[in-house]
């Protein structure tokens, strides 16, 4: 009798250790693990499958999801949920000999879907009544709305108002009903969208609403920004900011100006300016001699529905005259050899001698050799009774005049006046510039005489300008030396160790000269390079020069000390 032997191998299903929780619910945005495991035989291979909605999840689905979805085996990451994502969720272990499965219906919560059918029902003025019928609520209660809308004047969604509560008013389709008052602008095409809004969030809103059209109503709003003033004399002339197409509530706006004097007890006039539509100035005659007079004005706008309110009252000035009075006193004197200084008595600044408001003076001049007809003039707009006219020849006679002008023009001219600039400043600079150190902190500076020539002031003195090597010239401090003593000066209080520039000139009743050239550079000493004693004498040396550059000399500013 034949026999055969065999082995028998018995291998057990997959089965479920972990499985899903049968029900999650989370919110959008939040972020889901969902865990599935199971114990298999170590021999066999072991898949794990994951469906949403009886559909596998597969690898392309996850690459092209953004990192929202991740697969790692038993793991399945959902990131950032929105209510796609809710649903039927099943995970799978299958093995060669078997498989086991795990169901969980994953819930997603949010704020509520869109309204639909949106409709206007009634709409007046500024109120409006809409219907609609709710969207998917997500899992929470919709606690109120938010109403938007956009007209014809701005294609913008404004928030119209927030918090409303709507009334069902058909139970078996749920639509709801809100009454919008007191909010809409006359005489506009208006759109609405609807957005619930619960514990969650605001959803997203409506698809508008037909469009419907408010009735047309007087304006609500009075002309901002009432101004005035300008003009030529016998001119009120009275602005204003006109209303915008959304604050007319009506066409045919045009405007109502009103005007009295400030100081009579007396009716406004008034004028209607209905032929000039929507302007914003607009100029009434008056007697010539209210020139620069204060006047109440106000503005009301109008439409072809009626009246809007008034504006506030607000004061404002008739154009100005010119002035009557010239400057008395005019004096001009010489400031250097290109410049008069000019000076004249203040204008007393009442209302019939400048009759408007001084805004400044208008200086004309010319040379004494030519005709009145070449003056130049030059323009201060200043009340001080003072200018420099800059810019003039040397040593050349000049008549001045002088007039007050304000926004009407200038007045009348006053007295010429003549005077002589001065003539002109050194034209040679300083020569045989040296520097030599004295202490830390002083140095002693020299050059030769300038000689003026016949076209040149006489020379009053020198300056001695000096600077920080790393600061601009106009930081410079000058030290002024008046002719008739040595051509010397000290320097003192320089900062030990430091590197200053220097340049020398000469200066005149013309003005300041030109400068030494080339420019001195210099370092002080340290303080370890000098001595003292309380009774001995020292004598102070100049140390040679140690570098010697393109535009400037720099000298090394030290002493050697020697006994007398």
């Amino acid at each position: 009798m034949d026999e055969s032997t065999g082995r028998l191998i018995v291998l057990q299903t997959p089965r479920l250790i972990e499985p899903l929780r049968p029900r999650i619910v989370t919110s959008v945005a939040q972020d889901i693990r969902l865990h599935c495991r199971a114990e298999t035989e170590e021999m066999l291979d072991v898949a794990y499958i994951w469906r949403h909605n009886t559909m596998r999840i597969r690898d392309i689905d996850v690459k092209n999801s953004n990192n929202r979805l991740l697969l790692s085996g038993e793991y399945l990451y959902i990131n950032n949920a929105t209510f796609s994502d809710a649903g039927e969720y099943e995970c799978i272990v299958k093995s060669a000999v078997g498989q086991i499965s795990s169901k969980s219906n994953i819930i997603v919560e949010g704020p509520p879907g869109p309204p639909g059918g949106l409709q206007v029902v009634g709409i007046q003025r500024t109120s409006v009544i809409l219907t609609w019928t709710d969207g998917a609520s997500h899992g929470r209660p919709i606690l109120a709305y938010t109403i938007s809308g956009r007209t014809n004047w701005d294609n913008t969604w404004v928030n119209i108002t927030h918090g409303v509560q709507a009334v069902e008013i058909d139970r078996y389709t749920g639509r709801k009903e809100a009454n919008i008052d007191n909010i809409l602008t006359p005489w506009s095409i208006y759109e609405f969208r609807v957005n619930a809004w619960n514990e969650l969030g605001m959803g997203f809103p409506s698809a508008p609403s037909p469009r419907h059209s408010t009735p047309a109503d007087r304006p609500y709003l009075p002309p901002s920004n009432i101004n005035g003033g300008g003009g030529k004399i016998g001119d009120l002339t009275i602005t204003w900011t006109p209303l915008k197409p959304e604050e007319q509530n009506g066409p045919g706006v045009h405007y109502k100006i009103f005007w009295k004097q400030k100081e009579h007890e007396t009716e406004f006039q008034t004028l209607v300016l209905k032929e000039y539509g929507n302007i914003g100035r607009a100029v009434v005659y008056i007697a010539l001699d209210y020139y620069y007079t204060e006047y109440i004005v106000k503005v009301q706008a109008i439409n072809e529905v009626g009246p809007g309110p008034e504006s506030q009252e607000v004061v404002i000035y008739s154009a100005e005259d010119m002035p009557q009075v010239a400057p008395q006193l005019v004096v001009a004197t010489s400031y250097n050899s290109t410049a008069l200084n000019v000076t004249w008595n203040a204008i007393d600044q009442t209302r019939v001698n400048v009759r408007g408001k001084l805004i400044g003076h208008r200086i004309k001049y010319w040379k004494a050799d030519n005709l009145e007809e070449t003056s130049v003039y030059y323009l201060s707009r200043t009340v001080r009774p003072w200018t420099l006219i800059v810019g003039l020849q040397p040593d050349t006679y000049y008549f001045v005049k002088v007039m007050a002008y304000n926004s009407a023009g200038e007045g009348p001219e006053s007295e010429r006046y003549l005077e002589r600039t001065y003539r002109k400043a050194p034209q040679k600079p300083p020569t045989s510039v040296h520097v030599f150190g004295v202490d830390p902190s002083t140095v002693r500076v020299v050059w030769r005489y300038i000689q003026p020539s016949l076209e040149e002031e006489p020379v009053q003195g020198y300056k001695i300008r000096i600077w920080e090597i790393d600061h601009d010239m106009s930081t410079a401090n000058d030290t002024v030396i008046p002719v008739g003593g040595k051509l010397e000066a000290y320097i003192n209080n320089l900062s030990p160790g430091k590197t200053y520039r220097m340049r020398v000139l000469a200066f005149s009743n013309g003005g300041d000269g030109r400068m030494s050239s080339p420019t001195l550079t210099f370092q002080m000493g340290a303080p370890a390079f000098f001595r003292s004693g309380s009774s001995t004498n020292y004598k102070s040396f100049t140390v040679t020069s140690i570098v010697a550059l393109t535009l400037t000399t720099l000298f090394y500013v030290g002493c050697f000390l020697e006994k007398f």
